[in-house]
């Protein structure tokens, strides 16, 4: 019965983004903080695929109203490869663009390497 109860709590983890996830992201965005950003999106980061990317960044571009794309997969050839997203959104004043460098763990989930411009 508590194992039970246990996988199915286990089972539940949140997969959405709220609003302060969403704040958090761009901050993180904005200041080429890593660690915030995979704080913010780290429910949302499933098994390593050019599909859940692409889904990551539309959940992203639709919870977040920060436009998101997969700008290429496995682009990057170090070992392991690296995938690139792109970020756009406006700041006062000026339009800013992120990327994002993930990649996968031994258990091929996505991680997050780097933020950069």
């Amino acid at each position: 019965m508590i194992t039970g109860l246990i996988s199915t709590l286990i089972a539940c983890k949140k997969e959405t983004l709220d609003n302060s996830d969403c704040d958090n992201l761009k901050e993180g965005l904005l200041m080429n903080d890593t660690k915030l950003v995979t704080k913010s999106i780290g429910s949302l980061l499933t098994s390593y695929s050019e599909g859940n990317l692409d889904e990551l960044a539309s959940k992203i571009t639709d919870r977040c109203n920060i436009p998101a794309t997969v700008d290429c997969f496995n682009c990057i050839k170090t070992n392991p490869p690296q995938t690139e997203m792109i970020f756009s959104f406006v700041q006062p004043g000026a339009t800013i663009q992120k990327r994002l460098d993930i990649s996968y763990t031994p258990d091929n989930k996505m991680k997050i390497l780097n933020v950069h411009d």
